[in-house]
């Protein structure tokens, strides 16, 4: 009677050893994946705020001030080296720093644009810090807002951008033309040959904005007083106010 006693009550685990069911799984609502996506589409609507405003505005509104209607800006990130005159490096205290012991110059000796014409408004502009390298602006999408936000900012200047459909408007009106095309005749001494030249006709109160990320060479002078041609990507914004 002793041994039956004992067996069950070794049978029967004692209450501490019975296993605890585990609560159901339930997902927190910190996911890392929102907040990643979140800051992400924080820092890069910050920093294209900050170009906006801090770069684009200001030249927009100088070259208004001065009375041009067409008018190109090239901005340079800050980690194309080849674009960028001694580059400071903290491996070197020396770099960016000129002979007389002061900072250097934010432009080469003797630096061109190639590949625009002479008569144009254009302004280069060589952006700093760590927000404003190759690897932030390349991306498709970042140029993308930037586009948009800069038109949001023109529409809100009482600006209608070239492109833009108008509520209610006539099928008439959404197929008007906005190209004209004029054929002109170059003569030349050894032969003869027809262009066609298209001109954006651009309504008084309309903007055209175009906004890219392309290559861009400078023609600058080396240490040795030569020419030579040096190549990066840029950041090409071309606005163009009719009137």
């Amino acid at each position: 009677m002793k041994e039956a006693s004992s067996k069950s009550s070794e049978s029967l685990p004692a209450y501490s050893e019975r296993p605890i069911p585990s609560p159901p799984l339930s997902l927190s609502p910190y996911s890392p994946f929102p907040s990643l996506l979140q800051s992400v589409n924080k820092t890069r609507g910050l920093n294209i705020r900050t170009l906006i405003s801090t770069h684009i505005h200001p030249h927009l509104q100088a070259s208004a001030v001065s009375g041009l209607s067409k008018t190109i800006l090239v901005l340079i990130p800050s980690n194309i080296l080849s674009l960028q005159p001694r580059p400071f490096s903290p491996l070197n205290p020396n770099s960016g720093i000129n002979d007389t012991g002061s900072e250097a110059a934010d432009t080469f000796p003797g630096e061109s644009v190639i590949g625009f014409s002479s008569a144009e408004n254009l302004s280069l502009v060589r952006l700093h810090g760590a927000e404003n390298t190759l690897e932030f602006w390349r991306q498709e999408a970042v140029i993308r807002e930037l586009d948009s936000q800069l038109k949001d900012d023109l529409r809100r200047g009482g600006h209608r951008i070239l492109g833009d459909v108008k509520q209610g408007g006539s099928s008439e009106e959404l197929q008007r033309p906005s190209m004209a095309e004029t054929l002109t005749k170059k003569i030349s001494f050894r032969a003869a040959e027809w262009r066609f030249a298209k001109e954006e006709a651009l309504r008084p109160g309309e903007v055209s904005v175009g906004v890219e990320f392309k290559e861009v060479c400078l023609r600058v002078e080396n240490e040795m007083g030569l020419f030579e041609t040096r190549g990066g990507k840029a950041i090409v914004i071309r606005v163009e106010v009719g009137g």
